[in-house]
């Protein structure tokens, strides 16, 4: 039986390994000539109609070049494109997260076949539940990592653009110092936020794009006080040093707000690991412990009722602790 399993696990493999290389043969051939075509579209687009320029949308970076396997996932499943594409620089394609799912489906339902002694069917059903999650969960991770980097950074950015403003810079200016002088993932966000408005994408227009894509409070006042200096005027160098200090101020009771909750998530961590140590711990002293029980009739329904209850009580201790700043 478990050469079987191995053999079909090969076969997977296989499989989604073609499917990454005709992915990648593609993207990398499309990936050649991609800097001449740039070029000779920037050239088209600065010929022709010129004076309709200001009022063009830019697609240029909207638009994901993803490859033919990609390009299925994203039209069965449209929401993962947006959802990918607030990694800084989109390196996870949609058939990238589907190869990782299916390899954590595959080799979850071998673990649990050959520990617990599963059928294929029940085995495969919990492997592909996870497989689903995985990907998420590490592109959720990812996202979350970058968020909270960009957090930290604004405030220095937004102090670069306030002393720009003082030294008597415009603001176009003022805001290319960040893509100049700070790293990722704010300095190239708001690098490539101006290279939309320098094809001929509104500023406004262009920034709230950059908002959308990393949806952060602070990031929204940043634009705000932007294009409200832009209708009214006034001393937009004090504002944004204003801002730049509430900013920090609301980051330093966060960061309070995490250490006395701290407690409070370390038991979360424990109480939900626990269980799962336990059963490890059983089924490596005696195998049969729970497949004996297996055809029960009370087993399956209180396996439910007891996962139900972790469940809620892990989200009960992690809403309690999870404090929103």
């Amino acid at each position: 039986m478990s050469t079987i399993i191995i053999t079909q696990l090969i076969y997977v493999l296989v499989f989604i390994a073609v499917l990454l290389a005709v992915e990648g043969a593609y993207l990398m051939s499309r990936s050649i000539s991609r800097s001449h075509q740039a070029t000779e579209r920037r050239m088209r687009e600065e010929m022709s109609q010129p004076t309709r320029r200001s009022q063009r949308k830019v697609h240029r970076h909207q638009k994901t070049d993803y490859g033919p396997v990609s390009a299925i996932i994203v039209k069965v499943f449209p929401a993962i494109s947006p959802y990918l594409a607030q990694i800084q620089g989109g390196r996870i394609s949609p058939a990238i997260a589907a190869s990782f799912g299916f390899i954590a489906a595959i080799v979850l339902a071998i673990i649990l076949q050959l520990l617990f002694n599963l059928p294929m069917f029940a085995a495969l059903g919990a492997g592909h539940l996870v497989g689903l999650g995985c990907p998420m969960a590490v592109v959720s991770i990812i996202i979350s990592s970058q968020r909270q980097k960009l957090t930290e950074q604004l405030p220095i950015a937004i102090d670069l653009v306030a002393r720009g403003l003082e030294a008597g810079h415009p603001v176009s200016v003022a805001l290319g110092m960040i893509g100049t002088e700070l790293e990722a993932p704010v300095g190239p966000a708001f690098k490539q936020a101006l290279e939309e408005v320098n094809f001929g994408l509104d500023r406004k227009i262009a920034l709230n794009n950059l908002a959308t894509k990393y949806p952060d409070t602070n990031l929204r006042f940043f634009v705000a006080a932007l294009e409200m200096h832009r209708e009214t005027g006034g001393d937009l160098a004090g504002v944004l040093r204003n801002l730049s200090t509430v900013i920090r101020k609301r980051e330093n009771l966060r960061k309070k707000a995490l250490a006395l909750s701290a407690e409070g998530r370390m038991t979360a961590f424990l109480v939900g690991g626990l269980p799962f140590v336990v059963i490890a711990a059983i089924v490596s002293r005696n195998a049969e412990y729970y497949t004996d029980v297996f055809d029960e009739p009370s087993f399956w329904p209180m396996m439910a009722l007891a996962f139900i209850l972790w469940a809620a009580g892990i989200t009960s201790i992690w809403r309690m602790t999870n404090i929103k700043v």
